[in-house]
């Protein structure tokens, strides 16, 4: 809230003591907050230069079911069934949202630019890349509620395998084995002409603990960027929670979530991690 200066300022430096020492707290205090948001931003040792572009290959969006066979896990299975339609439109609706958060995250946390989108897919050879390293099959589930694991629009997926339905996964992502995705990322990164590549997941979930108890739902955040040697070298994550301890409208709380995330997603901190390159 901006201060409301109702009287004005002194008309000497000290002629008016208190005034000024007031009005010089309130000046003190609106420069403070003005560069607090610049402040919170932690860059991690890789925005020293080491990184100098970014292709963001994709964003993945998936609604993961409850998993197990418990009482409370049926239940909040079955709730997120009723649901399922509104749920599929909220994702769909911020898939892409999502996707350039993601981005100026990378651009706010690296200092650097980042190859995305509509500038990405212009590339020369990227429909070519897109037909060789897409596996299109593993984004598909099997649940007639949520059929689809989203992905961020005109982008491939070249790092989930499949994805395993069931009660017991409930449509969870499983990667490509390692030593498969180290060898695409490097060459992905050679055909890119970049020497880093950035991968991001969002997953929509829910927790049920008890019969009586309301199901928790969850909005779950996690980004990779690798070398042009196949390594992670950076991480970040986030997770949005809300628990409603009365009737709970699930929808509602994604939304909430959602825009939960996107105000403060540039300021979400990219973590460095070991790599031998």
């Amino acid at each position: 809230m901006r201060p409301n200066f109702k009287h004005s300022f002194p008309y000497t430096l000290f002629g008016r003591g208190q005034h000024f020492k007031t009005t010089s707290k309130v000046i003190l205090l609106i420069i403070i907050l003005a560069i607090l948001p610049q402040c919170a931003v932690k860059r991690p040792s890789l925005s020293t230069g080491i990184v100098d572009k970014v292709a963001l290959i994709a964003t993945l969006v998936n609604f993961q079911q409850p998993t197990g066979i418990s009482g409370p896990a049926g239940i909040a299975r079955s709730q997120f069934r009723n649901r399922a339609d509104e749920i599929n439109v909220i994702m769909s609706n911020n898939v892409d949202s999502l996707h350039r958060a993601v981005a100026m995250n990378l651009k706010s946390q690296l200092g650097c630019e980042v190859l995305y989108g509509n500038e990405l897919h212009a590339l020369s050879n990227y429909n070519e890349l897109s037909r060789k390293y897409n596996i299109a099959d593993a984004l598909t589930k099997e649940d007639e509620k949520f059929p689809e694991v989203l992905i961020s629009s005109g982008d491939f997926n070249f790092a989930i395998a499949e994805t395993k339905g069931g009660a017991l996964n409930g449509g969870r992502l499983i990667p490509v084995a390692p030593a498969e995705l180290k060898e695409k990322i490097k060459t992905l990164c050679e055909e890119l002409k970049v020497k880093h590549i950035a991968v991001a997941q969002f997953v929509f979930t829910g927790v049920r603990t008890g019969l009586i108890l309301p199901t928790d739902t969850y909005l779950t955040y996690a980004l990779n960027l690798y070398n042009q040697y196949g390594d992670c070298i950076a991480v970040s994550s986030n997770v949005e929670r809300t628990v409603k301890l009365l009737e709970i409208d699930l929808t509602d709380s994604f939304r909430t979530m959602v825009k939960s995330y996107l105000d403060k997603s540039e300021l979400i901190e990219l973590k460095s991690v070991f790599s031998k390159n």
